[in-house]
């Protein structure tokens, strides 16, 4: 996954997910299958508390593309009123 993160971005994954910073806030995070990538702070339902303002989520014949924060909403779980299911966690399968 190459992301640019927001300032809400932050990790705990410091021996699970092999994470690299570059410039302009851009991350590459290595995850492998079953794993998860634990993705920031969040207070449940806040729709602008995203950790990401841009992400690409490359799968071996697939990539996942969110070029916005709308596009981004898309890809997180949303249950009951719509409210963002929170802390944002990923997993790839």
């Amino acid at each position: 996954m190459k992301a640019q993160v927001s300032e809400r971005f932050h990790s705990n994954n410091f021996d699970s997910v092999v994470i690299t910073y570059y410039d302009n806030n851009w991350i590459e995070a290595d995850i492998k299958p079953k794993q998860q990538l634990d993705c920031g702070f969040a207070i449940a339902g806040l729709k602008n508390n995203i950790p990401f303002n841009e992400m690409i989520i490359l799968k071996n014949k697939d990539t996942i593309s969110a070029k916005n924060h709308k596009e981004l909403l898309e890809l997180f779980d949303n249950r009951g009123f719509g409210n963002i299911m929170t802390p944002y966690i990923f997993i790839i399968d």
